[in-house]
């Protein structure tokens, strides 16, 4: 499958992050976009190409809140450039002990299905949504926060890399599935003891808390269409490597591994010496 990009949108991709985020500002100022006044998906018609319905928004977020938990708040996109993306913020709790964020808006895009051969010996679907686990001590800052922008612009830097994921799969053209990865993501100029800076990549797995239960991975609509959820996890570019001598990334091994990640940033290296 294969469309061609409207040059307005590619010029946007090859802007700078300041120039990017320059543009978006002068965007939303010029159409008003205070983000306490927007309602969901009020952005320039022009700029999006697919989004969702209100009813697949709502099957989304109700099947995060059944496998993650509840979701009290949402970071609303104010502009919105190919298709509108939110990010669901669910706290950490005892039925996960870990805060999660999932996109909802990347399942509108349709990704190219590879061939029959690949399909047959996985589970497989042309849409996909993102999910990232987090530390349960993580919390956001909102813009209508009174926090110093510094402090606010590292609180939002996993909303940033997950928003940045989901574009990059989009503006690919490529399909995406577990044990996949994502490269040039990240903030070019995070200090460079940051995790931004030193994760620079992202390995595509099965969300937790369980790899074999298809119902935390996979959501069916009503008309039958399935959507994957797939977890990012920021590697560095050592890791990188590791990651080609993995084999099996939907083995309930890894949630043990992501659980020890989560806790003390174990390395990858770790669960892929004990498949081998």
């Amino acid at each position: 499958m294969s469309r061609e990009k409207d040059p307005a949108i590619e010029a946007f991709e090859n802007m700078s992050p300041e120039d990017r985020e320059q543009f978006l500002t002068f965007l939303s100022q010029a159409f008003s976009a205070d983000e306490e006044e927007l309602e969901e998906n009020d952005e320039p018609e022009s700029l999006v190409e697919e989004s969702l319905s209100e009813e697949e928004m709502e099957a989304i977020q109700e099947h995060a809140e059944q496998c993650f938990g509840v979701v009290p708040s949402v970071f609303h996109e104010i502009v919105s450039v190919g298709f509108h993306c939110d990010v669901l913020f669910i706290p950490a709790s005892e039925k996960m002990p870990f805060v999660t964020l999932c996109t909802m808006g990347l399942s509108a895009h349709e990704m190219p299905v590879p061939s029959d051969e690949i399909l047959s010996h996985i589970p497989w679907s042309a849409r996909c949504e993102l999910v990232m686990h987090l530390p349960a001590d993580w919390e956001p800052i909102f813009a209508d926060s009174e926090a110093d922008p510094e402090e606010r612009k590292r609180s939002y830097a996993p909303v940033r890399l997950l928003k940045e994921a989901a574009r990059l799969i989009y503006n690919s053209g490529e399909w995406f599935y577990y044990g996949h990865t994502l490269s040039g993501i990240g903030d070019p100029d995070a200090p460079a003891d940051s995790p931004e800076a030193q994760h620079t990549h992202l390995l595509l797995l099965a969300p937790l808390p369980n790899c074999e239960d298809d119902h935390a991975t996979v959501l069916t609509h009503p008309g039958g269409e399935s959507l994957s959820f797939l977890q990012v996890l920021p590697i560095s570019v050592d890791e990188l490597s590791d990651c080609f001598q993995a084999e099996n990334y939907e083995s309930p091994d890894w949630n043990d591994f992501i659980t020890r990640r989560l806790n003390g940033n174990a390395p990858l290296s770790e669960i892929i010496r004990t498949e081998e």
